[in-house]
Order: C-alpha cells, then sequence, then structure tokens
C-alpha cells in the first residue's frame, strides 16, 4: 500500500476520525443513560463501558494539554509557578483528607485514597505542563 504524502488527505483522514471518534463516544454515553434510566445510576456505574469513558477523556485531555501548552503566548522564564503547583498539589489533598475524615465522618482510608487520587490528579498534569514548557523553551533557545 502506498504511504499518502499529500497533507490535505492526511487532515481529512484526521478529520474522519475525528467524527467517527466523537460518534462512538456519544454512543457509549447514550448506552450508560439508557442503562442507568433503566436499571439506576450503580448499575450504569457498575458497566465496563464506565471506565472506558474515563479512560477516554483522560487520554483526550493528556493529549491537548501538549497542544495547549505550544499554542500559549511565551512567558517570562520563572521557576516559581512550578513551586507553587508543587506545593499546592499536597495542601489541596491534606485539606480534602482532612475534611472528609473530619465532617463526612468517613473512614480514614476512605480519605486518605481521596487524598492520594487528588494529590495524583493535579500533580500530574502540573509537571507535565512544566516538562512541556521547559522543552518548548530550550527548542525556543536553540
Amino acid at each position: 500500500m502506498k504511504k499518502v504524502t499529500d497533507e490535505r488527505i492526511i487532515f481529512e483522514n484526521l478529520k474522519h476520525i475525528k467524527t467517527a471518534f466523537l460518534v462512538q463516544t456519544l454512543g457509549i454515553i447514550a448506552i450508560l443513560v439508557i442503562d442507568g434510566i433503566q436499571n439506576g445510576y450503580q448499575h450504569a456505574h457498575n458497566n465496563p463501558l464506565w471506565m472506558l469513558v474515563l479512560i477516554t477523556t483522560i487520554v483526550l485531555s493528556y493529549s491537548r494539554l501538549r497542544t495547549a501548552v505550544e499554542m500559549e503566548k511565551p512567558r517570562r522564564k520563572s521557576r516559581s509557578s512550578s513551586y507553587v503547583n508543587a506545593s499546592i498539589a499536597p495542601l489541596a489533598a491534606g485539606l480534602a483528607v482532612f475534611s472528609l475524615a473530619l465532617f463526612a465522618r468517613s473512614s480514614m482510608m476512605n480519605a486518605f485514597i481521596l487524598g492520594v487520587v487528588l494529590f495524583t490528579a493535579y500533580l500530574i498534569p502540573a509537571l507535565l505542563i512544566t516538562y512541556y514548557r521547559k522543552k518548548n523553551q530550550d527548542e525556543d533557545d536553540m
């Protein structure tokens, strides 16, 4: 099979893939909504399609993160934003653990798990953004 090198055709194929992805995701969400209406939220939440939608959303968000960083306007060089991001993550996780354990009367294990998830969910994108910005800066300096 011959490799396509025309940029217009490649761009058109990417648009078709994007449309198919959108239709597929909307179909999965529709199935989950119908399942939730008929059998209740808990049944829909236990469906493996729920995990597929979550993973798809996370992958799409991380894929768009690099593009967003590359498209932002160059800023002045600042190391303090990295340190602020690194210090906010444990503070937010600690606050969530404290408030859940104290006010919701939940077990410490549940509170700890929530804290770890929040810490990870905040820190990974912050580190990726910092990495992409540094990489873009290094490429601009060359």
